[in-house]
């Protein structure tokens, strides 16, 4: 299904303001055309389950829905609004955590990501960082939101507010690490180390629909 959004038209319309009437979120006329109504009615959605309250019936929208059958991982998709806003220049070339630190290009210019480095508020949606030690990292309210961090260890990290819709941390090591009021709506944590992890007050993830979980010993890097 295309992205859908106000002054979008058609029988993919149809399906989506009548999915919305179903679960509750009256889209006003069903008329096959994505009006203020409609729209009014995609945010009181995107609202309800934590995802970004844009009024565009996009992938991750329509997968929440239940107006697309699943194919791929959700953390696999990066939306077009985040291509191209941050890009990462990893020196440990995926080795098992051979570098502790990595310069990250933002908007807001180069900075060096390392243990225990202050990265809070800091937009680094979409970047790519493989196996680097970054333990104590303080990374409150920054926006990750898509980000592949395979293996990274964040080990007594402190995401608290952080936006990790969608991220991929498959394989790393989250112990001790704090996660209070974070988004991980679509998140991947498979396979995570997560001893005396908080994650008090979530969004769009919980403990008990998850699998992969890894706790008997931690990830390469922090003990």
């Amino acid at each position: 299904m295309p992205v859908l959004k106000k002054g979008s038209s058609g029988p993919e319309v149809v399906k989506l303001q009548k999915r919305l009437e179903e679960l509750g979120f009256t889209p006003g006329v069903i008329d096959g055309v994505f009006g203020p109504a409609t729209e009014v009615a995609v945010k009181a959605f995107q609202n309800s389950k934590g995802l970004a309250v844009d009024g565009i019936a996009g992938p991750l929208t329509q997968r929440a829905l239940g107006l697309v059958i699943e194919t791929s991982p959700p953390y696999m998709e990066k939306p077009r609004r985040l291509f191209n806003t941050v890009s990462a220049i990893v020196s440990s070339a995926f080795s098992n955590l051979t570098s502790s630190s990595v310069v990250i290009a933002t908007p807001r210019g180069a900075i060096n990501a390392q243990k225990g480095a202050d990265l809070s508020h800091q937009e680094l949606s979409g970047v790519v960082i493989h196996n680097i030690d970054l333990s104590g990292v303080n990374l409150e309210g920054a926006n990750l939101s898509f980000a592949d961090l395979r293996g990274v260890s964040l080990a007594a990290a402190n995401l608290r507010g952080a936006n990790l819709e969608g991220v991929n941390l498959e394989g790393a090591n989250l112990s001790q690490a704090v996660f209070q009021g974070a988004n991980l709506t679509s998140a991947n944590l498979e396979n995570t180390v997560r001893l005396g992890t908080d994650f008090s007050g979530v969004v769009g993830w919980s403990m008990g629909t998850d699998s992969g979980i890894r706790t008997d010993k931690p990830a390469g890097g922090a003990q």
